[in-house]
């Protein structure tokens, strides 16, 4: 029987990827870097424990859905994003050559664009800013190596801005979310202050993401011997202050206020994508609109701990 592999099953995006192979049916056996029942434990910076896990399950579908996050150090982002996906694709060469595994990349490895190559489409040269991006672009310059070599199956997917219910506290509109539950819960009311808020962002819920990715993986065959990459990403390109307002407006006795720029920012002043190109391989359309996202992430973080 055909198995799916999503390494790192407890992350954001792979707890959404395993709920959808189960809903379609698919069978899938799930990593966790801590030991955690059901979940095969694989801790990415330990070599040759994913080399293991991959010979073990054999999968026909591989989702490498861990990874670090932007405030990780540049010797972790390198070891989790491009030792590792060395690491997996080599396995999958080894016990899996005809699986198919799907790479998450981000938006982050585009960099600053003008605002005449907006949305940002797949070819846009990539010009990343921070370590993060940088890793996530070595990541997939690892991959093309790796698939041209061995004939692999390889799709790299760029996600834009991931939105909705469970996402981790170092994103934006979680922080905020947490912001505003504290101060609500203090009694408090009035201005929230937000750094950069003009900036623009191509909010994307999570659950339309994982659709993408384990569209891709199971119905878009790619070809042998080459990565194809893909955006995720709704064309919508909204302001980091709108979602912030949205977000005061559910906590109900807050305003949003825009502190202007700082040297925290990204220097990312705008960010949209076109997704085209996944919409024609795979029929894909975002479905939750980011108002939902961030109204169900709003009261996720409401309800936690209650």
């Amino acid at each position: 029987m055909d198995v799916a592999l999503v390494v790192g099953g407890t992350s954001f995006v792979g707890r959404h990827v395993g709920r959808l192979l189960a809903v379609r049916g698919v069978s899938y056996v799930a990593t966790s870097r801590v030991a955690k029942q059901t979940f095969l434990q694989c801790d990415l910076r330990h070599p040759g424990e994913l080399s293991a896990v991959v010979q073990a399950v054999r999968p026909r579908w591989i989702f490498a859905c861990a990874g670090a996050t932007s405030q990780s150090s540049a010797l972790e982002l390198h070891a989790l994003h491009v030792a590792a996906t060395e690491e997996l694709l080599e396995a999958a060469a080894l016990h899996a050559p005809d699986a198919v595994t799907v790479l998450l990349g981000s938006a982050a490895e585009y960099g600053a664009v003008t605002a005449e190559l907006l949305p940002i489409g797949e070819d846009t040269p990539a010009h990343p800013q921070s370590d993060y991006g940088k890793s996530k672009l070595a990541q997939l310059h690892a991959a093309q190596r790796l698939a041209r070599d061995r004939g692999l199956r390889v799709h790299v997917v760029r996600p834009f801005n991931l939105l909705g219910p469970g996402l981790p506290t170092h994103y934006f509109p979680a922080s905020l979310c947490g912001r505003l539950r504290q101060a609500k819960q203090a009694g408090h009311q009035g201005p929230i202050t937000v750094v950069n808020g003009q900036a623009t962002r191509d909010w994307v819920d999570v659950r339309d993401a994982a659709d993408a990715i384990v569209r891709l993986a199971v119905d878009a065959l790619p070809e042998a011997g080459s990565v194809r990459l893909y955006n995720i990403a709704t064309g919508i390109e909204t302001p980091v202050l709108a979602l912030a307002e949205h977000l005061c407006r559910l906590a109900g006795v807050f305003r949003a206020v825009d502190e202007g720029t700082n040297a925290s920012r990204s220097g990312i002043d705008r960010s949209c994508g076109d997704a085209s190109r996944l919409r024609a391989a795979t029929g894909w359309q975002p479905r939750i609109p980011w108002q939902r996202s961030a109204e169900e992430l709003w009261q996720s973080v409401w309800n936690s701990g209650d």
